[in-house]
């Protein structure tokens, strides 16, 4: 998501180096400096800033009665130019996903989660305040979040534009070779087509 972000704000893909730092609580520890089993050290930051959902990293930057100087400040949002989530099979195992029964109902099942959840919105609302769905959301969080999810009124197949879009960021972080066509790229990836 950095190298969306340079490509948005115009920066040279060169500008920016990555920290690797883990999973959200070394990422947290990596920006504030500050670590979370001995809070009266002295700051240590060795990034200056990560990217993470909104609503897992709120309490650790909205002020609240409890912590009025979170560790944290939101310092702006930008949204991903793709899907969050994709769907991946093994070749191995799926020779041909075109025409796998079994991913065809596998298939047919996320879509009726999809309409399941978006059937009962209330119910999922309790439910993300939980933990069940692995996160623990207040109400007004979750009623918010809400807000900004939308989900796919069919999940089978991968249109072929958001390969062409992830292989040109990927390009630009260095990250595949830059002699790799889209074409190429949407061959080697998709194996259902919208």
């Amino acid at each position: 998501m950095s190298f969306v972000l340079a490509q948005q704000q115009g920066w040279k893909a060169d500008s920016l180096s990555a920290v690797p730092l883990g999973p959200f609580g070394p990422l947290r520890e990596g920006v504030s400096g500050l670590s979370e089993s001995n809070v009266n050290e002295k700051a240590n930051p060795t990034a200056e800033f990560f990217m993470w959902e909104e609503f897992t990293t709120k309490p650790y930057f909205h002020p609240t009665a409890e912590k009025p100087s979170p560790p944290l400040k939101k310092i702006g949002e930008i949204f991903t130019p793709w899907p969050s989530w994709m769907v991946v099979a093994s070749t191995r195992l799926f020779p041909d996903p075109e025409n796998d029964q079994r991913l065809k109902s596998l298939f047919q099942v996320f879509d009726q989660g999809i309409k399941d959840f978006e059937a009962d919105t209330a119910q999922i609302v309790k439910l993300l305040g939980t933990g069940e769905l692995g996160c623990n959301y207040i109400e007004e969080d979750a009623k918010e979040w809400l807000k900004d999810v939308k989900f796919t009124n069919r999940t089978r197949g991968v249109d072929d534009k958001i390969i062409r879009d992830v292989v040109d960021v990927l390009k630009v972080a260095g990250v595949i070779d830059s002699a790799l066509t889209s074409d190429e790229a949407v061959q080697r990836v998709i194996g259902i087509k919208r």
